[in-house]
């Protein structure tokens, strides 16, 4: 089976992950969902133009990354990939958009449970579209999208990029905190507890992460060691004592 699903896999072509590219965010409208790297990373906002096909290809290459490992590798992280699914179905709360969207992959000929991963945390929900994070197998989104032909008129979905992970100025400010300005902004914070020195050998280059914003920064697929998945929380509870 392992053979068989990563024949099936290489047969995707450059044609498809064009194709799956652009049932994604446009950079605008990820921009509505969240505040990211991504703007600066791919040109600036409006997108259009070259700006929009850096985006596209972008999305092209992080398809295609998950295909380009062995057979030996099937069953480990790197045929797995993060990405950002949302829904846009009319009148529904996002419980129930999360929902559609899992039976939609869930009831997919040849998408099992193996090759699908979601948290249970909503990454970003409103009256007009809700968001999560999920971990899915090589060709999942392939096979999703072409058993379910109406999927994306209510549901993109965008493999996540370092960029996209990545919250707004975080480079800007980790580029001043490592100059010496201790001041994290909204990104992240020094941990300065009464009475001690934040210089001291003991607390220099500790920061306290926002929780969700750890939680798009460590690619999901982190989580699988050795075919066994981690928890979030140790995974967690490690970068920030780290």
């Amino acid at each position: 089976k392992a053979a068989a699903d990563q024949k099936n896999s290489r047969k995707l072509t450059n044609t498809v992950y064009e194709t799956l590219a652009s049932y994604g965010l446009t950079l605008d409208e990820f921009k509505e969902v969240r505040d990211s790297e991504s703007p600066a990373d791919f040109g600036g906002l409006p997108s259009s133009g070259d700006t929009q096909q850096l985006w596209l290809d972008a999305a092209v290459f992080e398809y295609e990354a998950p295909t380009s490992y062995g057979i030996q590798d099937m069953s480990t992280s790197p045929h797995y990939h993060p990405y950002l699914v949302c829904s846009t179905h009319p009148d529904l709360s996002g419980s129930q958009r999360e929902s559609l969207v899992n039976d939609t992959f869930q009831n997919t000929p040849g998408v099992f449970a193996s090759h699908l991963y979601t948290d249970g945390i909503m990454f970003h929900n409103d009256e007009t579209i809700s968001c999560g994070v999920l971990r899915a197998f090589n060709d999942t989104i392939a096979k999703v999208y072409e058993a379910n032909p109406n999927a994306e008129e209510y549901m993109t979905v965008n493999p996540l990029s370092s960029s996209m992970k990545m919250m707004e100025n975080t480079v800007e400010i980790l580029r001043s905190w490592f100059s010496g300005d201790v001041d994290g902004g909204g990104v992240v914070s020094i941990n300065e507890e009464d009475g001690t020195d934040i210089n001291s050998p003991s607390n220099m280059g500790r920061m306290e992460v926002k929780q969700m914003g750890l939680h798009m920064v460590l690619c999901p697929g982190v989580q699988d060691f050795e075919v066994e998945d981690v928890p979030d929380e140790e995974i967690a509870d490690s970068i920030k004592g780290f």
